[in-house]
């Protein structure tokens, strides 16, 4: 049997509770055919902050799961996603793969093949300016202010073809009128 402390017994209860009022039902929600889905790369925060806390980026996520948003996630946002749970929230080693895992189901993993010198107050956060580049995303969600203080990346033209903006998590419901 699996010892947890008391903050990591309520974040896996919150990510029990989180699955039971979202499950997978994709019959009445999923995109229309031909319509392009609105590509979104998902900070650290984000999905930490949408199981702990619900709110907001808990509504982001719940976009993905019904596949109104297409997210992208890296093999270092997952590794970072799972360092905060253990080290954070004490969580287990079988909690935090039950979460990656249900992370898994609503993401398209990419391998963040360039790096980036952009953030310069705090450089581990390039990991989601390269994930959004090789996604082409359209968006960054996130609540990180290294990041928002960019507002968005316009790249070099050999990276990326459009704008990607950099957004709370308030700011993305509204432009994406959710």
């Amino acid at each position: 049997m699996t010892k947890r402390s008391s903050s990591s017994s309520s974040l896996l209860e919150v990510a029990e509770l989180h699955e039971r009022n979202f499950p997978l039902d994709f019959s009445e929600t999923e995109l229309i055919k031909g319509e392009k889905p609105i590509k979104v790369v998902l900070d650290t925060n984000i999905y930490i902050s949408a199981i702990m806390f619900g709110g907001n980026p808990n509504k982001v996520l719940k976009l993905a799961r019904v596949h109104q948003i297409k997210v992208y996630i890296s093999a270092q946002i997952l590794l970072e996603i799972s360092e905060k749970l253990h080290k954070k929230f004490k969580l287990s080693e079988e909690d935090v793969a039950k979460i990656l895992k249900g992370i898994s189901k609503i993401t398209e993993l990419v391998q963040a093949k360039i790096k980036l010198d952009v953030v310069k107050e705090d450089s581990s956060d390039n990991k989601f300016l390269e994930c959004a580049v090789v996604a082409d995303a359209n968006y960054i969600v996130t609540g990180d202010k290294h990041l928002l203080k960019l507002k968005r990346f316009e790249g070099i033209n050999k990276f990326v073809s459009h704008e990607i903006k950099i957004v709370t998590p308030a700011d993305f419901l509204k432009l994406i009128g959710k």
